[in-house]
This record gives structure tokens, C-alpha cells and sequence, in this order.
């Protein structure tokens, strides 16, 4: 028989949790979380914080939220870092991203939890991406959903 030891990282609040995902969230994170493509995530993030921001000069392309076949190629053509959470399943409506782990691989491969609003509870999805369309999709988690809080440390009925 064998004995599962946890050890937590020191240094974070593990009975944390935020008063809701879904109302005062800033528009800048919106618009970085529906960005699935890694390294377009953190270009559109420097060029916002610098002020240098201008779809029209840069192009569209950039905040899409996920490439068509030839641009996702283009991209990973140059390399394949490029590649990274680009094969990520797309957000569904009233979805937003609560974690993204970033791995420090060749295809800098993503992993990526979500949730959204399901009646009174909230409902988590997961997803994984790489360099390959054979590596993304959609991942279920358990549990599969939470109830919805009605404050901190307080549960609905």
C-alpha cells in the first residue's frame, strides 16, 4: 500500500478565492484570455502596456482569437515556439480563462482551465495544446463544477 505525500509551494494563499470570475474583470485581461496563441498573448500584452497598440498598423490577425490553417502554419514556420496554445479548443460563450500553465518545451505547450456561469454553480472545463493539432483539445476536470459562492466562504444552499 502506498502513501501519497502532497507538498504545496510556499508562498501562495490556498483558501483564496475570488469573490466572483465574471463581474468587474478588467478589459484588458478579457481581451488577452481570448487570445489563445501564447506568444500573440504576450505581443498584444507589451504593445498595451507601452501604448504602441494599433490593430490597424499590426493587424487584426493579432487578437484573433484563434488562427485559420495558414496563418497558425506561417507562424510556426518561423518557429515552433510560435506554435504554442495556438491548437487550444476555443472559449465557449461567457467562458473565461482561470489559469494557464505555460511549459517551458520546444512547442511551449499550454494547459488551460476555464469556467463559466452553469445556473448557481460554475462549471470548469480544461484544455492542453502543443506544436500538434494531435496534442490540443478539451479536457474534463473533477469536479466538474463548484457551487456558486454568495461571499467569501460562504456557499449556496
Amino acid at each position: 500500500m502506498s502513501q501519497y505525500v502532497t507538498r504545496l509551494p510556499a508562498g501562495f494563499d490556498y483558501t483564496f478565492r475570488p469573490a466572483s470570475y465574471f463581474q468587474d474583470v478588467d478589459p484588458r485581461a478579457l481581451i488577452l484570455s481570448s487570445i489563445l496563441g501564447e506568444e500573440r498573448r504576450k505581443d498584444v500584452q507589451q504593445r498595451l502596456e507601452s501604448g504602441d497598440f494599433d490593430p490597424a498598423v499590426w493587424g487584426e490577425w493579432l487578437t484573433e482569437s484563434k488562427l485559420d490553417d495558414a496563418t497558425r502554419k506561417l507562424i510556426g514556420s518561423i518557429h515552433s515556439a510560435f506554435m504554442g496554445s495556438e491548437y487550444l479548443p476555443q472559449l465557449e460563450q461567457n467562458e473565461i480563462e482561470i489559469v494557464r500553465i505555460v511549459l517551458a518545451s520546444v512547442t511551449q505547450d499550454v494547459i488551460s482551465i476555464r469556467a463559466r456561469r452553469a445556473g448557481k454553480r460554475i462549471a470548469y472545463s480544461g484544455g492542453m495544446s502543443g506544436g500538434s493539432p494531435d496534442f490540443g483539445g478539451k479536457c474534463s476536470l473533477s469536479p466538474g463544477n463548484q457551487r456558486l459562492s454568495k461571499g467569501r466562504g460562504e456557499r449556496c444552499p
